[in-house]
């Protein structure tokens, strides 16, 4: 019974080399032919020609063709991927539209990362789509995970963030882990920093920080603020000029105001509530009732284009839980 013959590695420098002779894109028989090797060595080259994709090297076009990213222009930005798997980049180019990406064509690329993408051909008029070629850095540094198996000593674990495509691997021999006084269990949630890809979507992860269970309600707002980046600390110097404002108006503040304290103003806000801006009275006024709506002056103490300002107005929005 005749042996088979291993196949040969595949250099990728020398399939960067005909793609450049070529100056065209090519089809993966096309680079076989071209290669003057056995058929056999398909599997070889699908090796390299992976390996040079997650390089950023070439590109997959479409129609199972592959081109040099080197002879295509590529755009930048950000990546935000939908919780149904689709993805757009924004572009740094704001005069330009988002470029759509499908989920086969985001390569190793997450939600928030900063990308090169390449325009792919034969969209007509509708959206551009594009494929990502590169990522140029990674959005997120840290990330919250569920534990969802126990592999061996090592814990296989998902972001809590759908639109998270990566799964994480942790092993024993993490500091981190071994650090704490009791073992994570299934649907417990930590937070990771990502590590070294492993596989296709499989990354080593290092332990970071551990939250809880998944159904706690405090775990629940805090995978919200971290999902979703919410600013959580204020800076030291917005907290020394929050410091400096007075805990009670003086004198000086009322003055050309008119003095309503007397008056049993009510608020709906909660005992731990921070933000008393709103209080109203009611008082009959002969057949009907006349409502007093007291809204807080914000401005007489915060100054426009102060360091309290400023930070207002990048925290400019509302979050309900």
């Amino acid at each position: 019974m005749a042996r088979r013959r291993k196949a040969r590695p595949v250099d990728p420098d020398l399939v960067l080399k005909i793609f450049r002779q070529s100056g065209k894109p090519l089809t993966r028989a096309e680079v076989l032919r071209a290669l003057k090797t056995d058929p056999r060595h398909k599997e070889a080259l699908d090796h390299a020609l992976r390996a040079l994709v997650e390089a950023g090297r070439i590109i997959e076009l479409k129609a199972g063709a592959y081109g040099l990213t080197e002879g295509l222009k590529l755009l930048t930005g950000i990546l935000e991927v939908q919780r149904s798997g689709v993805g757009f980049v924004i572009l740094d180019d704001k005069g330009r539209k988002d470029i759509f990406i499908a989920p086969p064509n985001m390569g190793d690329a997450w939600h928030g990362d900063r990308v090169a993408v390449a325009l792919l051909p034969g969209r007509g008029g509708r959206r551009e789509e594009g494929r990502v070629a590169r990522v140029l850095e990674r959005g997120i540094k840290q990330l919250a995970v569920r534990v969802t198996r126990r592999v061996g000593a090592s814990l296989l674990c998902h972001p809590t963030d759908p639109r998270q495509r990566a799964a994480f691997m942790l092993h024993e021999e993490d500091p981190g882990l071994s650090a704490l006084t009791e073992a994570p269990r299934v649907g417990d949630v930590l937070l990771v920093r990502p590590g070294e890809k492993l596989d296709r979507e499989l990354w080593a992860g290092e332990l970071d920080g551990m939250l809880g269970r998944e159904e706690d309600v405090a775990v629940q707002e805090m995978l919200v603020k971290l999902n979703h980046a919410l600013p959580m600390e204020f800076p030291a110097a917005v907290l020394e000029a929050a410091a400096t404002l007075p805990q009670a108006p003086a004198e000086a503040d009322l003055r050309g105001r008119r003095d309503l304290r007397a008056m049993d103003f009510v608020t709906i806000d909660g005992a731990k509530a921070r933000d008393f801006d709103d209080a109203i009275y009611v008082e009959e006024d002969g057949p009907g009732w006349k409502l007093w709506v007291a809204i807080a002056d914000v401005g007489h103490y915060v100054a426009q284009g102060s360091l309290l300002d400023v930070e207002a107005q990048n925290r400019g929005n509302s979050y309900y839980f």
